[in-house]
């Protein structure tokens, strides 16, 4: 039995029926209790405690079975299974629940309150056994003791004393005490090594800095990046062996036959250059010149194979179409299932609303990772910012809003709303004319233009939040979030504009180019690099002298404020790019991972010594549920627009998929072998015109 799926042994007392005498022992049943009354279908099941109250007797004790799992929190009583969650958590009905034959705790000291408990545990012979299930049992069952730490030491030195006392009256083998004193052990090293190896997570010290200077919510952005960073190296580790080294094996070695490279006996031969131009420095900013015939870009890459063993042959264009659709398919898995979990945490389980909402504000709304005086501070005025908009919610009256104002309202929202859609649309179109204006000079290789659009794009990423921003002031949201969220959602349609009209431009030039493939790479290299000069280096100098001004000159312009919405959504602007221009750029994962690291050391750095938390107050589950479906949602995009591509865009004479019109033709023709005259090709290709796929659809409905 594994240590994550123990069934561990539970008691329960069932609240009787008044109507059915007959069904158990109703000795001690108080009728005047209406609340106490259930149907017998529908019985309630207490916590461990409830059961080694003195009053109950061990007659009306029945076992019951709880599986621990990170997942679930269910009792099963024999075939019956009944929610956890129907024990009552208010402390007003679990006092009545607990208590409900009067029995009364105040009324005796923690030492005879404690004896009592423990002895009517010593009843049970399967809790008091000198086993590894029963040390877990009791270990259970004190932790879920609503009682005080004082209660529950007296409790369980008492029942060391009483398993040792038994153990010495009734030996057990030799066998059965070495494999008890094995399994604890084991327990115990495992707890270590589990605890120990948190030490060696990445990044796990910063973590820890920044989540005791501003708390679990900033903290939520940087495990954002963390995981962010993370998945990437994987792509980058999978890309370089499955793809770029191949490439790299192929071009150093000589030729032995017109369809592949023989590597097996040719290990002496010198490489080849086969790159004439000569290397600049503006190069590294534009991908152009030297590095656009390199295993940097699409086009570099061979339609050839590779012969490693003698025997045995590597075709570098099914690695490199594969290994994307490898990449594409593991990521859109990961994001899924990470998106689904967090918005059940979230949102489901939670849609019935949050009880006793001042109680948990009260009692469990302090941030206990939170180790500055400072910090602490900041939380103790955002608590109570917390408690002041619950009571006003609470004693908000609901007013009659007259007709004029909620029609002044929604027209101002709509005026609003056009604003923002004709502003995005005028950046649609001020892209699509630069990018015509780089088409322009392409026969001058000039690179000032691309530099120019990466340039516009990043400025506009940084400058229109803030103008949405604006905007929002003056649509009259009733509460505070609502304009958040508008803002986020319209900050990521601006990204969706942005990528949306790149791509539409160079799919819709892709018969005038010579290696459009290439050409979408090179521009999606120029915006992650600028990217991270405006977004990272420019933002973190704009702190720092922020920050100088603040303490040395004019303390009225306020401490930079770490923006988590804002940081989020450009870490999303960069992995979009990412996932866009991977398959067009397969090294480009080694760019990104040396980016997000630089971008790690400098916005940890900047955050500790120039910023301050941000004035609102983020609830980091469902912070980090939001970041996710927005990272799912451009994941999606981005899949159906090269699944687009894959299908109805013809490649180029260059890269690997240079033999084939289509790139899917390469599963079609390459490994299936099927041809346009064969009848399977004929057919599947009917099928797949869109009357038929539309005659399909219709029919299913």
């Amino acid at each position: 039995m594994e240590m994550g799926d123990i069934q561990l042994r539970r008691y329960s007392r069932p609240i009787f029926n008044v109507d059915n005498p007959n069904y158990g022992n109703q000795s001690n049943y108080n009728p005047k209790n209406k609340r106490a009354t259930r149907n017998q279908d529908n019985l309630v099941y207490g916590d461990v405690v409830t059961d080694f109250v003195p009053d109950i007797q061990p007659s009306y004790l029945n076992y019951c079975h709880r599986t621990t799992s990170v997942h679930r929190n269910v009792f099963k009583l024999g075939d019956e299974p009944c929610n956890f969650r129907n024990v009552p958590f208010s402390l007003e009905h679990r006092k009545k629940w607990l208590f409900c034959s009067g029995y009364n705790t105040q009324k005796r000291s923690l030492q005879e309150c404690a004896d009592d408990i423990a002895t009517c545990m010593e009843l049970d012979d399967v809790l008091m056994n000198n086993s590894h299930e029963s040390e877990l049992l009791r270990r259970e069952a004190l932790r879920d003791m609503p009682q005080s730490l004082t209660v529950k030491r007296i409790i369980k030195k008492n029942l060391s004393f009483s398993v040792n006392k038994r153990t010495k009256e009734k030996p057990i083998g030799f066998f059965k005490g070495l494999q008890y004193t094995t399994s604890m052990k084991l327990s115990k090293v495992h707890t270590s090594l589990k605890s120990f190896a948190y030490s060696f997570e990445l990044w796990y010290s910063s973590l820890k800095e920044i989540e005791g200077h501003f708390g679990s919510g900033v903290a939520t952005y940087f495990k954002y990046f963390r995981w962010m960073f993370i998945m990437n190296c994987l792509i980058m580790l999978v890309a370089l062996v499955f793809v770029v080294i191949p490439q790299l094996l192929y071009e150093n070695f000589e030729v032995t036959t017109s369809t592949s490279k023989n590597l097996w006996f040719n290990w002496n031969i010198k490489p080849k250059t086969k790159n004439n131009a000569t290397f600049q420095i503006s190069d590294l900013f534009t991908g152009e010149g030297y590095f656009e015939d390199t295993v940097l870009f699409y086009g570099h890459y061979t339609n050839e194979s590779v012969n490693l063993i003698s025997t045995q042959w590597y075709s570098v264009p099914y690695a490199y179409f594969f290994t994307s659709v490898f990449i594409y398919v593991a990521s859109f898995i990961v994001f899924s299932l990470s998106m689904a979990k967090s918005y059940r945490r979230s949102f489901i389980e939670t849609q019935d609303g949050l009880k006793n909402n001042f109680a948990h504000k009260v009692f469990c709304g302090w941030d206990y990772s939170v180790a500055t005086e400072k910090a602490a501070n900041i939380k103790v005025s955002s608590l109570y910012t917390e408690l002041k908009e619950l009571l006003s919610e609470s004693f908000q009256i609901v007013k009659h809003v007259p007709f004029l104002q909620q029609f002044y309202t929604v027209v101002l929202q709509f005026v609003c709303n056009v604003i923002v859609i004709f502003l995005l649309g005028g950046v649609g179109y001020m892209l699509w004319l630069l990018l015509n204006e780089n088409t322009a000079h392409l026969s001058q290789s000039s690179s000032s233009i691309g530099v120019i659009i990466a340039v516009v794009i990043n400025i506009i990423m940084l400058l229109f939040p803030l103008v949405f921003g604006f905007i929002v002031r003056y649509e009259d949201y009733k509460h505070p979030r609502a304009a958040l969220y508008v803002t986020l959602l319209r900050t990521f349609l601006l990204k969706v504009v942005l990528v949306g009209t790149f791509l539409g431009f160079w799919l819709k030039q892709s018969t005038k180019q010579k290696c459009w493939e290439t050409a979408i790479g090179q521009h999606i290299f120029r915006l992650i690099l600028f990217d991270f000069f405006f977004s990272i280096v420019l933002t973190s100098v704009v702190e720092a002298v922020c920050y100088s001004i603040y303490t040395k000159v004019w303390r009225g312009i306020g401490a930079p404020t770490f923006d988590i919405a804002r940081y989020t959504l450009q870490l999303l602007y960069n992995q979009t790019l990412f996932w866009v221009g991977f398959y067009f750029s397969p090294l480009l994962a080694v760019v990104v991972v040396i980016k997000l690291w630089l971008s790690w050391y400098i916005r940890r750095t900047c955050t500790l010594k120039f910023c301050k938390p941000y004035s609102k107050s983020w609830k980091a589950a469902q912070t980090q549920t939001l970041f996710l479906i927005l990272s799912f949602l451009s994941l999606l995009l981005v899949i159906i627009t090269l699944g687009y591509i894959v299908v109805d865009v013809k490649s180029s004479a260059c890269g690997p998929m240079r033999n084939y019109t289509y790139m899917y033709e390469l599963i079609l023709k390459g490994i299936f072998q099927l041809e346009q005259h064969n009848v399977f090709w004929r057919i599947l290709m009917y099928f797949t015109k869109p009357g038929a796929v539309a005659l399909m659809l219709l029919a299913m409905w």
